[in-house]
């Protein structure tokens, strides 16, 4: 978990720091990878639950991938459809793909929902802001063991 805070805290100053670009980055240190706006994700990243049709703005994953430990990520898009209707979105998304909503959190500022699969694979959606709206993906996956 510590990895991912710390991935996730890189991502946001690669963020300030990027947001001038308009191509393709990516930056890769030890167990992390870093990736402004990516024309492909890599393969460990759920693609299935990005919103619609959205670019990616940034990306990011954590962890070695070796045996018995699976890499953890981040995605984040923008959208101008209002938070209501992401939530209806990713709400849906979850029922048809048999996945359980184990935490929902809305307040005035910030809409939270995770859901975990089966397998025990965990997603967490986070929007943030009016028009346009920030979505956040985080990926945990489940263990092997």
């Amino acid at each position: 978990m510590r990895g991912l805070i710390v991935s996730f805290i890189a991502l946001c100053l690669l963020g300030q720091a990027c947001t001038a670009v308009d191509q393709d980055l990516h930056i890769h240190f030890g167990d992390t990878s870093l990736y402004t706006r990516p024309r492909k994700l890599p393969d460990d990243l759920p693609q299935n639950f990005l919103y619609k049709k959205e670019p990616v703005l940034m990306a990011g994953n954590y962890g070695s991938g070796r045996y018995g430990f699976n890499r953890q990520g981040i995605m984040i898009q923008q959208s101008q459809d209002s938070i209501d209707d992401i939530l209806q979105y990713y709400q849906k998304l979850f029922a048809r793909e048999d996945w359980q909503i184990i935490q929902s959190v809305q307040n005035s500022t910030v809409h939270m929902l995770m859901a975990e699969s089966p397998s025990r694979r965990l997603v967490t959606v986070v929007l943030r802001g009016e028009a346009p709206v920030q979505i956040k993906i985080y990926n945990k996956p489940g263990n092997l063991f």
